[in-house]
């Protein structure tokens, strides 16, 4: 029995989708799965889920490293009072920071902190977690 191109094209792709449904989805990056966890939770509250943007997790990324040497919002809140986020405007903007051995213990300890719970359901279009070491830092933005 001689198969087609195109039935031979059919049984492939059916292979390489059933391969897909059976494997468990991946994440880019650590950030991508705690964002998954931050956006349960806000739909869990009744609101939409905020997106990750470049500019968001250079900061994020910024910010968490600055952290580990200072662990305070002074850096945040010193460019938000000279004007020197590195967004090119805004509405609104949210941080968190947090020290903890790993990304699933910091976004649990934001949800069951209210001042860093109020900051993950701010209305931020976008936002990012990103790590340095064990310091966690999520940047939130509304443009």
């Amino acid at each position: 029995m001689q198969l087609s191109a195109a039935k031979i094209l059919a049984v492939t792709l059916i292979s390489i989708l059933s391969l897909y449904l059976t494997v468990k989805p991946t994440f880019a990056t650590n950030s991508d799965r705690f964002m998954v966890k931050i956006n349960q939770f806000r739909q869990s509250q009744g609101l939409q889920p905020i997106k990750p943007s470049p500019i968001t997790c250079k900061f994020a990324a910024i910010r968490a490293k600055e952290a580990s040497s200072q662990f305070t919002h002074d850096g945040f809140y010193n460019r938000v009072k000279n004007y020197t986020l590195p967004y090119p405007k805004y509405r609104l903007v949210t941080e968190n920071l947090a020290w903890a051995p790993n990304g699933k213990d910091a976004v649990n300890m934001w949800i069951n902190s209210p001042s860093h719970t109020a900051n993950l359901l701010k209305n931020t279009e976008f936002a990012c977690i990103e790590k340095y070491g064990d310091y966690y830092a999520f940047e939130g933005l509304q443009v």
